[in-house]
């Protein structure tokens, strides 16, 4: 649950497991898959959407991952801002005790 005009943010890594990855996942290239939690975001609402990858940090000596990879998995961030719908409504209600024209009576049907 995100408050009015929070944000939310999604990081992840080039790393995955397959039974808990969705299906399109390990077809995707990373950047693909940071644009895929950013189209994913924007159709839940979010803005002020943006991206940022961390790679090429050193791995450090005593790693036990430093045989195999010389560097640190990369990190890919995602992150929007929550709509604030309430405000962008309220925006559009009129002032409390404005008067407003009553619409039309609808027509007499004969």
């Amino acid at each position: 649950m995100v408050r009015r005009a929070g944000v939310f943010a999604v990081a992840f890594s080039d790393r995955w497991f397959p039974p808990k990855a969705i299906a399109v996942w390990p077809r995707l290239h990373a950047f693909e898959r940071m644009g895929l939690v950013l189209s994913l975001l924007h159709a839940a609402g979010c803005i002020d959407l943006h991206t940022e990858s961390l790679r090429g940090a050193a791995r450090p000596a005593d790693d036990k991952y430093i045989a195999t990879r010389n560097f640190a998995d990369p990190l890919f961030l995602v992150w929007g801002r929550k709509r604030d719908w309430h405000r962008a409504i309220s925006a559009r209600r009129p002032c409390a005790g404005a008067r407003t024209a009553s619409p039309p009576p609808a027509p007499a049907h004969r």
